[in-house]
């Protein structure tokens, strides 16, 4: 066993090795010296952050702009959301949001980080703010998902407990005077619910909600911590390969126009509900100038999964012809409006080469298109090859740009 001490926080391991005592001891203290030299782990209030962690809610948002900070000769990269970014060689794990100072005007970012603030409502500052910030978009994504029917009663009892895991367990808390009553802040956190939930329908965009998007990319880690407070009613459906044949068969018999698409669209549905963690939340949703067939909000315990995203839209053809380009360029347009990072076509008989070529480079751009037709879905014997289908799609669109990047 080792230990190692660093500033406020000790590491505990264990190792085997064939090495004798001093050579593996050594080995291991060069792998944890240089762990600690790249990743810079540091206490903020009671959590552990590491410079990758706190990086990695960075990425895929859209640079905005770059300020200077004349005081300490630096720079403040401005990301969409606004969140900021300072540049320099002691960086600090607080992202913070655009300060209104610097606009002349409040930004939606410092609303939203007034609105999530309970110091308003229960007296209590909980610091580091915009970690306290995380976790509650985290819990508001976990009430939207659910299928509860929120009020100020159950609102509450969900809440404050909550809030008495975070000061257990993640904030540094101190006393203040309340300034509204804890039923005006609940009245706001079930707008926040109810607009998170028609986001993840596919409805038009809000600010917030893709914010709220973006930042579970990276913070959905947090999302076993909060289970218990909101707890999720079973998704998975039971798998039938014989009933996933019917439902195929029958929406490419189809001859009538409308009933055509809507059965393929049951197809779709039938593959999706087999895969655990995901949870289809709307149908045919207008968005702009366009339709969403099927959209899917991610709440599985699942690394893999969720490479791919908090949500996935899903588009559906039906077609005796191959899918065109322009269907493709559709599909990324919907996605870069909203933020999003994964689209699944579900293609009765496949894409053009030239929609290859425009999905590869979609990807580089980092929106994913992952095409999946009715030969694929015939050879599915089970639930855990819905899954494996799909996530071997993202895999092998992810090596191409590894390997096209490398070239």
């Amino acid at each position: 066993k080792v230990v190692f001490n660093f500033d406020d926080a000790s590491f505990y391991g264990i190792y085997g090795s064939s090495m004798n005592d001093k050579q593996a001891y050594d080995v291991v203290n060069e792998i944890v010296s240089c762990w600690i030299e790249q990743e810079k782990p540091l206490i903020c209030g009671k959590q552990l952050i590491t410079r990758s962690f706190f990086l990695k809610d960075f990425v895929g948002r859209k640079l905005i702009t770059a300020m200077p900070e004349t005081e300490s000769n630096s720079w403040r990269l401005i990301f969409e959301g606004g969140h900021q970014l300072n540049i320099n060689e002691n960086l600090l794990y607080s992202k913070g949001t655009l300060n209104p100072n610097d606009l002349g005007v409040f930004c939606t970012s410092n609303v939203q980080s007034v609105l999530l603030n309970p110091i308003y409502a229960y007296g209590k500052w909980f610091y580091p703010n915009d970690i306290c910030e995380e976790w509650h978009k985290v819990f508001l994504y976990l009430c939207a998902v659910s299928e509860y029917e929120w009020n100020l009663s159950n609102m509450g009892n969900v809440y404050r407990r909550f809030l008495k895991f975070l000061e257990e367990n993640i904030c540094l808390t101190m006393k203040v005077d309340p300034l509204i009553s804890k039923e005006q802040y609940y009245k706001v956190l079930l707008i926040h619910i109810e607009n998170y939930r028609a986001f993840l329908k596919g409805e038009d965009e809000v600010v917030n909600s893709k914010d709220l998007y973006q930042t579970l990319n990276t913070r959905y880690v947090y999302l076993p911590y909060l289970q218990e407070l909101v707890k999720q009613e079973n998704l998975q459906h039971s798998f039938s390969c014989f009933e996933l044949q019917k439902e195929i068969d029958c929406a490419l018999q189809e001859t009538d126009i409308y009933k055509k698409g809507k059965k393929w669209e049951n197809v779709a549905e039938y593959v999706l509900n087999s895969v655990e963690g995901w949870k289809i939340t709307g149908k045919r949703i207008r968005a702009g100038a366009q339709e969403i067939d099927l959209s899917v909000a991610n709440i599985s315990l699942d690394d893999e999964l969720w490479q791919m995203g908090a949500y996935i839209l899903i588009e559906c053809k039906n077609w005796k012809k191959h899918v065109g380009i322009q269907q493709i360029r559709n599909i990324a347009h919907i996605s870069s409006m909203k933020g999003n990072k994964t689209a699944i076509l579900f293609t009765a008989n496949g894409i053009t080469s030239d929609s290859q070529e425009e999905i590869q480079r979609l990807a580089m751009t980092n929106i994913y298109i992952i095409c999946i037709t009715a030969v694929e879905l015939k050879q599915l014997q089970s639930a855990v090859e819905c899954k494996k289908l799909i996530l071997d799609k993202w895999k092998s669109l992810q090596d191409s740009i590894e390997v096209s990047g490398i070239i």
